[in-house]
């Protein structure tokens, strides 16, 4: 009786140890399984990511130089033209009738919908972002525009030509996007990938495509 009694103490002991380590795998795989997840989930979760640790509101100031330069009067009629290429033709405007001077109290109007961000000069190009108004189903927001322009000497934008248009994305994330663009500049690999990114970037996805000619997004043929 006594063997027979240790016997089953020592099953016991043994069982409890089993079913110990058997509990300790399992929250170990658990453990691990969620650091991956996590892992996985930090590496799409935000392609602007790479911006949030940086002083932002530095740079911020630095590429709104150009612009804040201006009298008001000069922002005004310089949003007032970047309307007329960016904002929605009045309704009995044609592509090429909507820059006629019988319209410029319609943009002067639209200029409201426009807020500009950044601008850089290079090589005599002006490379701007500004922040548009946009409609979703959450009612009205914004998206960014890209774009570049040749800045005349009485304030007249020439060569004009829109790059992309962001999806519609908060204000925090949109200035963020502005400033990749702005570094992207001067490294035409960087540029490309920015534009190509169609997470930040809605327009140009290969179904539209900016007419430099018609100053509007068209469909690819």
């Amino acid at each position: 009786m006594v063997m027979f009694s240790s016997s089953c103490s020592v099953a016991k002991s043994i069982l409890s140890i089993v079913r110990f380590f058997i509990l300790m795998s399992f929250m170990l795989a658990a453990s691990i399984a969620c650091q991956s997840s996590k892992s996985d989930e930090q590496v799409v979760l935000d392609p602007l990511e790479n911006l949030k640790e940086d002083n932002l509101d530095a740079e911020m100031v630095t590429y709104r130089e150009w612009f804040d330069s201006f009298e008001q009067n000069e922002q005004d009629t310089l949003l007032t033209n970047l309307a007329t290429y960016i904002t929605r033709k009045p309704a009995t405007a044609q592509t090429i009738s909507k820059f006629d001077p019988m319209y410029r109290s319609y943009y002067v109007k639209k200029r409201a919908e426009l807020e500009f961000l950044f601008a850089e000069k290079i090589d005599g190009n002006l490379y701007f972002y500004l922040l548009r108004k946009a409609r979703d189903a959450n009612g009205i927001q914004q998206r960014g525009v890209g774009g570049v322009f040749e800045y005349g000497e009485k304030g007249e934008i020439i060569n004009f030509e829109e790059l992309f248009n962001t999806r519609i994305l908060d204000k925090g994330e949109l200035e963020r996007a502005g400033l990749e663009f702005m570094r992207a500049l001067n490294d035409d690999k960087a540029l490309a990938d920015f534009i190509a990114d169609q997470r930040i970037i809605e327009w140009p996805d290969g179904r539209l495509f900016y007419s430099k000619e018609k100053h509007e997004w068209r469909y690819v043929e």
